[in-house]
């Protein structure tokens, strides 16, 4: 059963980390289109809400899988290195995108 739920978490990660990166990517996307495009204001809409649709699904699967970790955390079980490898890559992701692109405030749905 804790191969399982090791199998679990690990696959959680990896969809977290993937949904991050591919929210960097639509922001980034946005962005360039912004600058090149001479009437960008549908794509960077489209992009921005894409972006964030994906950042906030990247960051539900993050907490969900922390959650498990704590929970098997308490019980003495220490989470494998590719599990802290993952946690840590997909914190930086979340945290570097949403630094990069503000949800709020100065930044905050512009290009």
């Amino acid at each position: 059963m804790q191969t399982t739920s090791r199998d679990t978490r690990t696959t959680g990660l990896v969809v977290a980390l993937v949904l991050g990166l591919a929210s960097a990517l639509t922001f980034a996307v946005g962005d360039v289109a912004g600058a090149l495009s001479p009437d960008p204001d549908a794509l960077i809409s489209f992009t921005w809400i894409l972006g964030l649709a994906l950042l906030v699904w990247a960051t539900i699967a993050f907490v969900v899988v922390m959650a498990l970790i704590v929970r098997d955390f308490a019980s003495r079980r220490r989470p494998a290195l590719i599990e802290a490898l993952l946690v840590i890559a997909t914190f930086a992701v979340i945290a570097a995108t949403l630094a990069a692109h503000p949800l709020f405030g100065s930044g905050g749905g512009t290009a």
